[in-house]
């Protein structure tokens, strides 16, 4: 299993723009949001008390055109959502706050939900992925900030089943001076919070609270990607709740809402590749690099663990009253 670690040192992001406002009130808590050629959809998160799923078709404007609705599914904690390339939407319902899940679901429209098992026990998740060969990668949400990548032992097709899943690696993701998320210090830019591949599945992007990494993605294999090298990060500040990304349509830029009443939907222009080295710069890179040893990504991964165990208390506390107030909606349903 492969382990990247994502260090903070990175351009900011370009300011984006504001796409369109959301205005409806029933959207007040979007962790889902995918585009289409169209306009988007977006996933409510924590909405109980019926077993119906809802996910909402918005047009360019923001506007609410169509609500599809699923009887036949009943999520517990639905987090995230994706489009596949033949206009499949798949909801992820992934979430485990309390850690207590014997499975979790991802539920594919036209209606199918299919039960996963992960290897090692229960983990919280807010991020889902579909490879193009159907099958789902699922990235943890670690206080820690190691998350986890697990992918389904085979495709998502055929008659819905319970599959196990694999351990695949795991992304550590260092502190960022990103302004947004919850008021959780630190811990906001090391929370993975969404996933998204771009139309054609060349580049994957996670996100936390205030930042999104893209890898370039081969052969179609979405987990090696994420563990394969060095991501671009994008600042994405401002956010208050942000747990939502996606790719435009024409996969040039992503869109971002967050959690909250009348939020909009903001386009931001991604980091761009770095030019490779010219002869001359990799030669002087290779001399400074026999003067000066630096900093191991194992070094600074080390300390800034230590300062995930300084401040873990304190992040528990506003987790679990999420968390508490979820379970007395959701409790007995799995």
């Amino acid at each position: 299993c492969g382990i990247a670690v994502l260090l903070g040192s990175a351009p900011a992001s370009a300011a984006p723009a504001t796409a369109c406002v959301i205005s409806d009130p029933r959207l007040d808590e979007l962790s889902g949001l995918t585009a289409t050629p169209t306009g988007y959809v977006g996933l409510n998160d924590g909405k109980f008390g019926t077993s119906v799923l809802r996910l909402f078709v918005l047009d360019r404007a923001c506007n609410v055109t169509r609500v599809i609705t699923d009887r036949g599914f009943d999520p517990l904690d639905p987090e995230d959502l994706a489009r596949t390339a033949d206009g499949t939407l798949w909801i992820a319902d992934i979430g485990d706050n309390n850690r207590e899940r014997a499975t979790v679901a991802v539920d594919r429209l036209p209606p199918g939900a299919y039960r996963l098992t992960y290897p090692d026990g229960a983990h919280d998740a807010e991020a889902l992925l579909i490879q193009p060969d159907s099958r789902a990668v699922i990235v943890t949400k670690a206080l820690s900030g190691v998350a986890a990548i697990f992918v389904s032992a085979r495709p998502l097709t055929g008659p819905p089943a319970t599959l196990p899943l694999r351990a695949a690696g795991s992304v550590s993701i260092s502190a960022t001076r990103t302004a947004g998320g919850p008021d959780v210090g630190s811990f906001a830019s090391l929370l993975v919070t969404g996933a998204a591949l771009a139309p054609g599945g060349r580049q994957v992007v996670l996100r936390t609270y205030t930042d999104a990494y893209e890898w370039d993605v081969r052969g179609g294999d979405v987990a090696g990607a994420l563990t394969g090298g060095p991501p671009r990060r994008t600042a994405l500040p401002g956010e208050p709740q942000g747990e939502s990304i996606s790719f435009t349509a024409d996969g040039t830029a992503y869109v971002t809402v967050s959690e909250g009443p009348g939020q909009p939907i903001r386009r931001w222009t991604p980091a761009p590749r770095p030019l490779p080295p010219t002869p001359s710069s990799a030669a002087r890179a290779g001399s400074d690099a026999t003067k000066s040893p630096g900093l191991s990504p194992l070094v600074i991964g080390g300390a800034a663990g230590l300062g995930v165990a300084l401040l873990l208390a304190g992040l528990v506390g506003a987790v679990r009253g999420r968390a508490r107030r979820r379970q007395s909606h959701g409790a007995g349903r799995r």
